[in-house]
């Protein structure tokens, strides 16, 4: 191999540096590249290095057998924190499903109560939509949940406050929720025996979406959903009727509530999208009309 001129910018590896008879100026001099676990490659530009005497050179090719179990048990430690780490992390996802535990065995005997209570002013039929941090389930959380019956009235509306997220940027920018907004609100768990009392008596239960994201996030957060109820996806039933098919997926594609309402001449009035009540006013409207119940 052709030695470069010295002048050169170039970078190099450590070893190449010490082929052509330079070695590093410091000792942390360079930039590693990692290729394995606990393994890495040093890269050393032109100013990095320095015209090596023959004992350096020596140090280099032949390290003393000390300095080199001095590194492998430095290698060895860096290891050993690894894994202290992820054994730390491990143990904070235990404690935090251990305190979800605790709040549902202090609100089941709550449960049990708003059950009984439901059970005397049931309501059949009602529709449901939950406003999250994100769209994964089993990792965001729900900031507010609304329901209200076949005719319209409200039947539960809150915000709770998050337990874990302390911001969630791109879902407040569609839901504009804010976190100062629930702040003093109570927790999903605190609020879930009286969802779970108003779910117990339903027959039908009409959404948008609801397969796919309000149910799964209702059940990874303690809801009950009744075994013989039927549930309604407003949005699986538009889609045909709309008449927008994908090739790649060989089935008419999903449309946003926004598109339904907007296709069925829905008037918001006082009411935004994206805020689980309005949005439960609207995913009835479009179910009443596709049923020919309203015009």
């Amino acid at each position: 191999m052709r030695v470069k001129n010295p002048n050169d910018k170039s970078v190099l590896t450590e070893r190449q540096w010490a082929k052509k008879g330079y070695v590093k100026n410091y000792a942390d001099s360079g930039k590693k590249k990692w290729i394995a676990k606990d393994k890495y490659v040093l890269y050393l530009s032109r100013a990095e290095v320095h015209k090596a005497t023959k004992e350096e050179l020596k140090a280099y090719w032949h390290p003393d057998p000390q300095h080199k179990a001095h590194l492998q048990k430095i290698l060895e430690d860096i290891r050993k924190i690894k894994e202290e780490r992820e054994f730390e992390e491990i143990e904070i996802c235990i404690e935090r499903l251990q305190q979800k535990v605790s709040v549902l065995e202090k609100t089941a005997v709550q449960l049990i109560k708003q059950i009984r209570l439901a059970s005397d002013n049931p309501v059949e039929v009602i529709v449901f939509d939950l406003e999250t941090t994100g769209l994964d389930y089993s990792h965001d959380e729900i900031l507010q949940a609304s329901i209200i019956s076949g005719t319209g009235e409200t039947l539960y509306d809150s915000y709770f406050k998050p337990i874990y997220a302390k911001s969630w940027k791109g879902a407040e920018s569609v839901n504009y929720i804010t976190p100062e907004m629930v702040a003093n609100a109570p927790n999903i768990y605190q609020e879930m025996p009286k969802i779970n009392a108003i779910l117990s008596n339903a027959k039908t239960i009409i959404g948008y979406n609801h397969f796919a994201f309000d149910i799964p996030f209702l059940k990874a957060n303690g809801a009950v959903i009744p075994e013989d109820v039927e549930i309604i996806d407003v949005m699986l039933k538009f889609a045909p009727i709309y008449g927008e098919y994908s090739e790649y997926f060989e089935d008419y594609k999903w449309q946003k509530l926004t598109t339904c309402a907007e296709y069925y001449h829905y008037d918001w009035g006082n009411d935004k999208a994206h805020n689980s009540l309005a949005d439960c006013r609207a995913t009835l409207f479009c179910y009443q009309v596709m049923r020919g119940e309203r015009k």
